[in-house]
């Protein structure tokens, strides 16, 4: 019996133990937040979005099944000769090289929500361009037109996507924008066996063109239009984005707040709230941009909750100072390192030549009597 009874009052003080060597974590304010957040109009403007890397996947795609019908068309204004096959396939990747450059600039002057519109425009114009086509120019200039917008496309879209979407399924969307370009790949592929080379031109146009009328209706990023203290208008974007049941203000003050280093009045460093220093703010700066104390909590939640790290809520803001980037930080090795092994991998893909490969694939197999 006296054993029966150690063991059992054993027993009964090991969970003491574990209870006091175990205590309940509290949930960070994020978790918090994000438990509230509501994802089915993120997941439409991500959906719309994707709209566009999907007609850059039928951008390359389109010249495989067409080029061999344009070889043999009976047409001779539009016969391609093995020459001219050369320059329709490839002459999308110099207006991609454009598009790259001017979405670089167009992103930060006009918005991502008008870049993604005004990208697709070409996109239908140049597949109209080839759909009326002529001469053997109006499928040079449709082909060109297409690259364009496919450059810009592949520059505003993941940028689009990581500002909108939180960091529960930031990363989850973002893979949606490489699977839907080989998705348009595959799609132009399957759709040319079937249909004639204008009616294909006819179906690639069509996804450009409801992201056209989808985008309308879609929101700029909270990101951007803090940068550029629209402070009203990025509230009613996350309320779209994540629904009306949390506080967007809290949101707009994290992602003001993990700015990081600022840069003050008189040009002095210093750091976002809760660092070291403290950042000054006017009493009449918006309600938005005003962060609140570190040991102050959000309505409607214990007193005990406190703010939590949220850096990875929303990609960081920028102070309008800090906009432009001199030669002289790429001095900087948390800058450059990256930078180059970036550029040394896109340069290692591209030099690959799987594009050369998705351009001519059918000729390819033609020319290898592949059956």
């Amino acid at each position: 019996m006296d054993e029966i009874a150690s063991e059992e009052s054993r027993a009964l003080l090991d969970t003491r133990v574990a209870e006091i060597e175990l205590p309940s974590e509290t949930p960070s304010q994020l978790d918090i937040y994000l438990s509230n957040v509501q994802n089915r109009n993120l997941y439409l403007a991500v959906f719309t979005a994707v709209l566009g890397p999907l007609s850059f996947g039928f951008v390359l795609g389109y010249s495989s099944p067409s080029i061999p019908e344009l070889k043999q068309s009976s047409n001779p204004e539009l016969r391609l000769d093995n020459n001219q096959a050369s320059w329709f396939g490839s002459v999308v990747t110099l207006g991609a090289a454009a598009g790259g450059i001017l979405g670089g600039y167009v992103v930060d002057k006009v918005g991502r929500k008008l870049s993604l519109m005004s990208c697709a425009v070409p996109f239908v114009v140049g597949f109209l361009a080839i759909v009326c086509a002529q001469n053997i120019w109006m499928l040079y200039t449709g082909r060109l037109l297409t690259g364009l917008a496919s450059g810009v496309t592949s520059l505003v879209v993941p940028v689009y996507i990581s500002e909108v979407a939180h960091s529960r399924v930031r990363g989850m969307l973002g893979s949606c924008v490489q699977l839907m370009v080989v998705t348009g790949i595959l799609g132009a592929y399957l759709a040319g066996m079937a249909l004639e080379w204008r009616w294909l031109a006819v179906l690639c146009s069509v996804p450009p063109s409801v992201m056209i009328c989808l985008m309308v209706f879609m929101p700029e990023t909270p990101r951007f239009l803090l940068s550029r203290s629209h402070y009203s208008e990025a509230r009613t974007a996350l309320q779209f984005l994540r629904g009306p049941l949390l506080d967007h203000d809290w949101e707009c003050r994290e992602t003001e707040g993990n700015a990081g280093e600022q840069v003050n009045q008189d040009g002095a460093p210093v750091l976002a709230a809760g660092g070291p220093e403290a950042t000054r703010e006017s009493h009449d700066s918006p309600p938005c941009s005003r962060r609140l104390a570190p040991q102050q909590s959000l309505p409607g939640t214990p007193n005990t909750q406190r703010f939590a790290p949220a850096a990875d809520l929303l990609p960081r803001v920028r102070s309008p100072v800090q906009q432009e980037l001199s030669v002289a930080e790429l001095k900087n090795p948390a800058i450059h390192k990256p930078f180059l092994i970036g550029m040394a991998l896109m340069s290692f893909q591209q030099a690959s030549g799987i594009n050369a490969i998705m351009f001519y694939a059918e000729t390819i197999f033609e020319d290898a009597n592949f059956k």
